[in-house]
């Protein structure tokens, strides 16, 4: 773990077996799915507090994963905007789960960890624990 910075879900990330090694700390621009409030809870909750299914199953058949105490975010607006076409393709009401609007932060070192980014330009976003992200994050435009 970095310094003596705490992550927001500590206790989980230990739990989960997350390799801390393989987190990066840094300065990022972040993308990711926000409501039409910024301060709602949905917005800045790791996915597994937000699908208890997915926890449940995940811990009894497949194990937990650290990036599901993690933050979903993308490294660019391009390719947050892809993946959400890509999920309305399949559901044309995603928009009312994960949020329709496109949302931006610059997270500093002292805000949190990231994971590497996957082909999508996808990863997670840990925390620390005394990260305010409803302050960091701005939304950018309706993608609905």
């Amino acid at each position: 773990m970095p310094g003596t910075k705490k992550f927001k879900y500590a206790c989980e990330l230990y739990l989960s077996g997350a390799d801390f090694s393989q987190f990066h700390n840094g300065e990022y621009e972040v993308w990711r799915f926000l409501f039409d409030d910024r301060n709602d809870d949905r917005n800045f909750k790791p996915l597994y507090f937000l699908d208890q299914d997915l926890f449940v199953n995940h811990f009894n058949v497949n194990g937990l994963k650290p990036a599901g105490f993690g933050l979903s975010v993308y490294d660019s607006e391009e390719n947050l905007k892809k993946q959400f076409y890509r999920l309305k393709k399949r559901s044309q009401n995603i928009g009312k789960l994960i949020g329709e609007n496109s949302g931006k932060a610059f997270i500093k070192v002292e805000d949190g960890c990231g994971t590497s980014t996957d082909k999508r330009g996808h990863f997670a976003l840990h925390p620390f624990d005394d990260c305010n992200l409803p302050a960091c994050f701005g939304i950018i435009e309706n993608l609905s």
